[in-house]
C-alpha cells in the first residue's frame, strides 16, 4: 500500500490537488501508523487535518482527528489523546458517520482503560460493539470485544478473566470465521493472556503459541506486535 501511495503523492503534489490530497495524506497517516511510524503518522494525520479544515470536509475532518487521537494514545499521550477523540466522536455525531463514531469510541474505551477507568471504558466499548453490530462493521465488532479483553486482563477482579476469555475468543472466532487476521491474532493473545490469569498456563502457551506463528506471517496488525511477544514470553517465563 505505502509502494502504490507515494507515486500518487508526487502527481498530486505535481498538480497541486489539495482536495485530493487531503484524502491521501489520511490514507498515508494510517499506513505509517499500523508499520509503527509514530512521527510520519502523526504528521500526516495533522497535515490532513488542516486541510479538511481548510475545505470544511467534517467528515473527513473527524476521521483525521480520530487518527490523530489513536497516534496520541500509542504514544502514551493522554491528554492530548482524550482532546481529539473527544472532538473526532461529537463530529461523527454531526455528520452522522457511525461506522467512523464506533471505531473512536473503541479507543476511548482503550484509553479510559489505560487511565484506569475500567467502569467507563466498558461503557464506551459496549456502545461501539452496540452500534457496529447494528451497522454491520464486522471490523469494529472485533475490534471493540478486544479491547473488552483488554480492559478485563487490565482490571482481573472476580470473573474477569473468565469474561476475558469469552471476549477475546468471540473476536479471534469472528476474525477467523471472516478471514481478518489482524483481528485474530491480538484475540488469540488476549485470551491466552486472560487463560494464564485463571491459572491453565499450558492452554495459555498454546493460544499465545498460534498467535506469535500468526505474527509471523502477518507482521503488521492494528495495534502493538510487542504486545503479543511480550504476552507471549510471560506465560513462557
Amino acid at each position: 500500500a505505502f509502494n502504490q501511495y507515494e507515486p500518487a503523492l508526487d502527481l498530486i503534489k505535481q498538480s497541486e490537488d489539495h482536495w485530493q490530497e487531503r484524502i491521501l495524506r489520511n490514507c498515508l497517516a494510517v499506513v505509517h501508523y499500523c508499520m509503527g511510524n509514530f512521527p510520519q503518522a502523526l504528521g500526516e494525520a495533522l497535515y490532513s487535518l488542516r486541510l479538511c479544515e481548510e475545505f470544511g470536509d467534517r467528515a473527513r475532518e473527524g476521521d483525521n482527528a480520530s487518527v490523530v487521537g489513536i497516534v496520541y494514545l500509542d504514544l502514551g499521550m493522554y491528554d492530548h489523546a482524550r482532546k481529539h477523540l473527544e472532538a473526532a466522536v461529537a463530529i461523527h455525531q454531526e455528520t452522522g458517520s457511525q461506522w467512523s463514531e464506533a471505531d473512536t469510541l473503541v479507543y476511548i474505551g482503550l484509553l479510559s482503560a489505560s487511565m484506569g477507568r475500567y467502569t467507563s471504558a466498558l461503557r464506551y466499548l459496549d456502545r461501539a460493539n452496540k452500534i457496529a453490530a447494528r451497522i454491520g462493521a464486522k471490523s469494529i465488532v472485533v475490534n471493540a470485544h478486544n479491547a473488552v479483553a483488554w480492559t478485563l486482563c487490565q482490571r482481573n477482579q472476580g470473573s474477569d478473566a473468565v469474561k476475558a476469555v469469552d471476549e477475546a475468543m468471540e473476536a479471534a472466532d469472528l476474525s477467523h470465521n471472516t478471514r481478518r487476521i489482524v483481528g485474530e491474532i491480538p484475540g488469540l493473545s488476549r485470551a491466552a493472556r486472560a487463560t494464564a490469569l485463571l491459572g491453565d498456563t499450558d492452554a495459555a502457551r498454546d493460544l499465545s503459541r498460534r498467535a506469535v506463528e500468526l505474527l509471523g506471517d502477518q507482521h503488521y496488525i492494528e495495534g502493538p506486535e510487542e504486545e503479543i511477544y511480550y504476552t507471549h514470553f510471560r506465560i513462557l517465563h
